[in-house]
């Protein structure tokens, strides 16, 4: 991979509606009081000489593990009950966030003169002046056109923000339609941000999972000769109720011998952010749920559905799913981003599939094509693509496509994938490959194990 002649090379919660309702915004004194306790950051004398860190480089090289390393050990500045003085995200996570504060700012007052930076505020004031975004990736076109701002004001708050990602910043948002109006985004993150490269040598997730090996009841080898029936119905729900009482205490001792309410199996409706909602046939509250893949990846869904379903659940059942090599761009990035909030849970995922592990995650060959095809240029699909000045789901404009309003919060039926190049899906296969490689390990069904023996011997 390319490296910037700036670069530093190492080789080897969201916040729920009526909470965000009740904050006080727009509070010039609590802002001028946080400014002032942080006139050395925002001036770039914190010592580093900038307001942030770009840690950039291959899939399970340690970009994670060194910022969760270093957000553990910062001091707490100016902490109060109220305040931590430090907040980690993953990216998905905190544009969530930033959504939902700004659809729930316009819903309270119908004429605000610059959400956005209402909002920016807002974040800088609740978790300044450390904040963390892990897997920094663009491929949004809602969210690249409200981050320059976004990340400005957060950086003159006095803010420090450590930044990872696969990408360097000069090809963050790669191929995107009208990344020139992005650019800017990019020369900020340059100037504000010293960048370190961890290249690409070493897997440290595929190491581990050669180490340990693989967890075999993690993965469900299904007869692709055999539909879907009542029988394999019957046995998700049994497979469910069975890992309800490993890891939950869950009572078959019930009158009858059936199981206990604990762990009955039931369908119920998930709340998503900004009133949405996300349906899910079968499940175990708070324990676990089984999903279709056709469900939950090939329907319009959003990083929003995803991550309130990592959170619902610390044991999710995936079922039917295809090869990689069978999804449209579209599909394969929806995919992504579950893989991606079930990751960042440290949840239990379970993989039915008709093909094998290696097929569902098209491991042959992968990285060097996604190497290879991240440096060609592509012009994608004629989209007729503007945007205007006023509204929209960012607070500061309105993308259009066609005649369609387009929304970031995954509401309109407008393809995700299609606003950037195919390339930049293919890159992110790499990552998804590298995570559920692990999560199909026996250290990481070790390590779930130990967090939920801990957790229920606390209660």
């Amino acid at each position: 991979e390319g490296q910037n002649s700036d670069d530093i090379n190492i080789t080897n919660t969201t916040t729920n509606n009526d909470a965000i309702t009740n904050t006080t915004t727009n509070n010039d004194a609590k802002i001028q009081e946080f400014q002032d306790n942080n006139d050395n950051n925002a001036a770039g004398n914190n010592g580093l000489g900038v307001n942030g860190i770009y840690i950039y480089g291959g899939v399970g090289t340690g970009k994670s593990f060194c910022m969760d390393l270093f957000f553990e050990h910062a001091p707490q500045h100016n902490a109060k009950p109220d305040k931590p003085g430090k907040k980690r995200f993953h990216f998905h996570e905190f544009m969530l966030s930033t959504h939902e504060r700004l659809h729930a700012l316009k819903c309270r007052e119908t004429d605000v003169a610059d959400p956005l930076g209402r909002v920016a505020r807002e974040i800088a004031l609740e978790f300044g002046p450390l904040i963390c975004l892990d897997e920094f990736q663009v491929t949004d076109i809602g969210d690249a056109m409200i981050l320059k701002k976004l990340l400005e004001i957060i950086f003159d708050m006095g803010c420090v923000v450590i930044f990872t990602s696969n990408r360097p910043p000069s090809d963050l948002y790669l191929n995107g339609l009208n990344r020139h109006l992005f650019l800017p985004c990019i020369d900020m993150l340059k100037t504000k941000c010293q960048v370190f490269n961890l290249g690409n040598e070493t897997d440290y997730r595929a190491q581990r999972q050669t180490i340990t090996g693989d967890c075999e009841q993690l993965f469900i080898h299904a007869n692709a000769n055999e539909s879907p029936n009542q029988k394999d119905d019957s046995m998700i729900s049994s497979l469910m109720v069975s890992l309800s009482k490993r890891y939950f205490d869950g009572d078959d001792n019930s009158e009858g011998g059936g199981v206990s309410a604990c762990c009955s199996v039931q369908s119920l409706s998930l709340r998503v952010a900004m009133g949405r909602s996300l349906s899910v046939q079968k499940a175990i509250p708070a324990q676990v749920c089984a999903i279709e893949f056709g469900t939950i990846c090939e329907q319009e869904k959003s990083s929003h559905d995803y991550i309130s379903l990592a959170r619902a659940f610390p044991v999710i059942i995936l079922t039917e799913v295809p090869a990689m090599s069978s999804m449209t761009p579209d599909i394969t990035r929806r995919f992504i981003t579950l893989i991606d909030a079930i990751y960042e849970s440290r949840n239990l995922l379970v993989i039915s599939s008709a093909v094998s592990l290696a097929q569902v995650l098209e491991l042959r060959d992968l990285e060097n094509r996604q190497l290879k095809k991240q440096k060609q240029d592509e012009s994608g699909d004629a989209v007729d693509l503007k945007v205007v000045g006023v509204g929209g789901s960012s607070g500061r404009s309105t993308t259009m496509i066609g005649n369609t309003e387009w929304s970031a919060t995954g509401r309109q039926n407008v393809s995700l994938a299609g606003l950037v190049g195919a390339a930049e899906v293919d890159f992110a296969k790499a990552r998804a490959a590298s995570r559920v490689k692990e999560m199909m390990s026996k250290g990481w069904h070790q390590d779930f194990t130990n967090r939920i023996t801990e957790k229920n011997n606390r209660k």
